[in-house]
């Protein structure tokens, strides 16, 4: 094991210390004794997770490349994203009910948090404060100032009344802050500032600290939930209380694995299925489909692919699709990057889906065909893989053609004397005619 290695897993164990001492000292005469089994139970579970991550890249000789990326904590839509999301959801969940039962001015804060938890499952496994960075930027700030929000309007809705209440609410606020305070601030100061400058410890590692401090605010918060549940539902309802939670626990994780790797399968039925393989056949492209067959100036063409690993990959693919005028010159590109769903999370024989924008220039020639092109090159290594058992043409060396699209013109047509509908090669289609007197 290299000295690296040794200390970062002596820093690891070092901050294990700090949060049992800390849970010990200050909050653990807080709990009820059901909190205290619960909030055991999610911790044991929790860095159960995480150990299989450490005997994983410990492990010699390595597993297959789709574990070593399944185990990674740091990868989004892996194990630790599957597990962190359900107990966002078991949350979103728990509060819902317990508003059932508790009734007055609390009901708004349950049905309050039940919507923001079962936002934070979407957004911890689809990522969804990614898109909200795209497209207005800052998603930081929006995030915090909807928690300030959250915080007023919640201790608004339960405003205690009692010791217990108050206590309950500091445990929710402190589970709150540390869920919040490390998926946002933490989360900056480790991608912007950490990871810009030279610490002698990599960005991953920081992460996963970020990540471990997110998941266990997360569990705070539900056993808190969970302990309430107890003094507020019925005996008759906390059987179908119980059975919904474990229900919807193990239907998540069924639902987001299938819509990864069965959903993509069942689409193949209404793709377009080809046959291409590259890098001597190790991965193939086996199905795509278009948004649309005609293209307008300042639009997108969505081409969503489908592809298959014949084999364990080690490689980090990339792909790239284009549309082609006749001169073989590319208006439109689309490069995805490897982002969170790599080549070598692709587990053997599994059909993977892979969605291309291609945004269309606001001048291009019309009436006019084009081409749809797609090519898979190496990350690591600029070699070109060139395309193996294709049906479909080959463009260059490293690039095949998938189909053809039409842009058409906006002038408005001329009257038709003699209607019809043909429609040609390349998408070329014969409205009418008009024959000599």
């Amino acid at each position: 094991m290299s000295n690296s290695m040794d200390q970062l897993l002596l820093f690891y164990l070092v901050a294990l210390a700090a949060y049992v001492i800390g849970i010990r000292l200050f909050f653990w005469r807080f709990f009820t004794q059901f909190q205290k089994r619960i909030f055991l139970l999610l911790n044991v579970i929790t860095f159960a997770v995480y150990l299989l991550y450490f005997f994983n890249i410990l492990s010699t000789p390595q597993t297959l490349p789709f574990w070593n990326w399944f185990l990674d904590v740091n990868e989004e839509f892996g194990l630790m994203a599957t597990y962190s999301s359900a107990i966002l959801l078991l949350t979103a969940i728990a509060a819902f009910f317990n508003g059932m039962f508790d009734g007055g001015r609390r009901r708004g804060f349950w049905i309050l948090n039940a919507f923001v938890f079962l936002f934070l499952t979407l957004d911890e496994y689809f990522v969804i404060h990614e898109a909200i960075q795209e497209a207005v930027g800052n998603w930081q700030i929006i995030y915090m100032v909807s928690g300030a929000v959250l915080v007023l309007l919640s201790i608004l809705f339960w405003w205690p009344k009692s010791r217990q209440q108050w206590i309950q609410l500091v445990l929710y606020l402190i589970g709150l802050g540390v869920l919040g305070g490390s998926g946002i601030i933490l989360d900056y100061v480790f991608q912007e500032v950490a990871c810009r400058t030279e610490l002698g410890i990599i960005c991953a590692d920081l992460n996963l600290i970020e990540e471990v401090m997110e998941t266990l605010g997360a569990c705070f918060v539900l056993a808190l939930f969970l302990s309430i549940a107890v003094e507020t539902v019925p005996m008759r309802g906390r059987k179908i209380y119980w059975g919904t939670l474990v229900s919807a626990a193990a239907i998540w994780v069924v639902a987001v694995m299938g819509y990864w790797w069965l959903l993509p399968t069942l689409e193949l039925q209404t793709a377009n299925r080809v046959d291409v393989g590259f890098d001597d056949g190790r991965v193939s492209l086996v199905a795509y489909t278009l948004s649309s067959h005609e293209v307008a100036p300042d639009g997108t063409l969505t081409v969503t692919t489908y592809w298959r690993a014949n084999e364990p990959v080690t490689k980090l693919y990339q792909i790239s699709g284009h549309i082609l005028d006749r001169s073989y010159n590319s208006i439109a590109q689309d490069d995805p990057t490897a982002g969170w769903f790599p080549s070598y999370a692709w587990f053997p024989n599994v059909t993977i889906r892979k969605t291309l924008n291609l945004h269309i220039p606001a001048t291009i020639d019309a009436p006019y065909g084009y081409l749809v092109s797609m090519r898979l090159w190496n990350f690591k290594d600029p070699e070109e893989l060139s395309p193996v058992s294709g049906d479909r043409p080959v463009l260059f060396a490293d690039t095949v053609q998938l189909d053809a699209v039409t842009s058409l013109s906006t002038d408005e047509l001329p009257s038709v004397p003699n209607s019809n509908s043909y429609i040609f090669s390349d998408n070329i289609r014969m409205l009418g005619y008009q024959m000599p007197l």
